[in-house]
């Protein structure tokens, strides 16, 4: 009988395991290190929600027009849902978050998923406050019509733009365009997955890819965000994921890569956590190379 002192994971958080001892000290400080990581990640996301979902929704124009897009005339409006206020790339995203929550307890670097998880997304979140509520656009997204009345053109106060998108406790997204959050999470997810080698068998690789795809499809159909913005998310989730995984690793040492190795708690462990154990050909590994030697380390 399988014994769930056994998870990869508890050993990961030097929890032990039913042949190896547990060590009290190593693991209350990998947990107080690893308790920053979900605090930071509700952090900026009620903070994108306030500075990009509320200033959004209060700023974007009401009117019944949309911008020209290649991808709106190549894809009729589709957007399959028995709840109004829900669509499928939440639920795709929804069911990313269980399939991490799930590979992190059997994987031997389950901390290390979760920590980067939280910190990635972290990082995605910050760009987009920065961008969300810059620019206004035309809305015609038939999710984010069932928080207001389409027929009402007139623009809503602070107030009731703050209580629209805080109607549910978690923010909600709408009008806030330039760059899509649904895609950059559902990609920085695929790429940890891959880095780390969270699919166990080519079938579930092709499944997750095909449900990258349907959210990617449903986003442009539910008319949640223009075309540019599926793009723009794709290039976003590539480029922190890189700029985040490359100062974890040693890789690089600009600004910011000790503090990553810091966050992730690799001055309690002594473990680089430089590469993963095999690599799965998403993320190609580099060589670091010594500058004064000039030879690999």
């Amino acid at each position: 009988m399988y014994n769930w002192r056994d998870l990869p994971i508890l050993s990961s958080f030097a929890l032990g395991s039913s042949t190896e001892p547990s060590d009290p000290v190593k693991a209350k400080a990998l947990f107080l290190n690893f308790l920053i990581a979900p605090l930071t990640w509700f952090f900026f996301f009620y903070l994108m929600g306030f500075l990009g979902g509320v200033i959004s929704y209060w700023r974007f124009p009401r009117a019944h027009y949309d911008l020209p897009d290649i991808g709106f005339e190549l894809f009729p409006e589709w957007c399959p849902s028995t709840d109004p206020k829900t669509n499928i790339q939440s639920i795709v995203l929804l069911l990313f978050y269980s399939y991490t929550a799930v590979c992190s307890a059997l994987h031997p670097e389950g901390r290390i998923i979760l920590i980067r998880y939280f910190y990635i997304n972290s990082c995605m979140f910050m760009t987009r406050i920065t961008v969300v509520g810059v620019t206004s656009l035309p809305n015609e997204d038939m999710h984010c019509n069932a928080h207001y009345d389409p027929d009402d053109l007139t623009q809503p106060t602070f107030a009731e733009a703050f209580e629209a998108v805080f109607s549910r406790g978690m923010p909600v997204a709408c009008g806030d365009f330039i760059f899509s959050g649904h895609t950059a999470c559902t990609f920085i997810g695929m790429l940890i997955f891959h880095y780390h080698d969270c699919f166990p068998h080519p079938t579930v690789t092709i499944f997750f890819w095909g449900c990258t795809i349907l959210a990617l499809f449903s986003i442009i159909g539910c008319r949640s965000h223009y075309t540019v913005d599926v793009i723009l998310g794709i290039y976003f989730a590539c480029f922190v994921t890189s700029w985040y995984l490359n100062r974890a690793t040693g890789v690089s040492d600009e600004w910011g890569s000790r503090l990553i190795r810091w966050l992730e708690g690799q001055h309690i462990t002594n473990e680089s956590h430089r590469y993963p154990k095999k690599s799965s050909g998403s993320l190609p590994t580099m060589k670091v190379v010594n500058p004064k030697s000039n030879t690999a380390l």
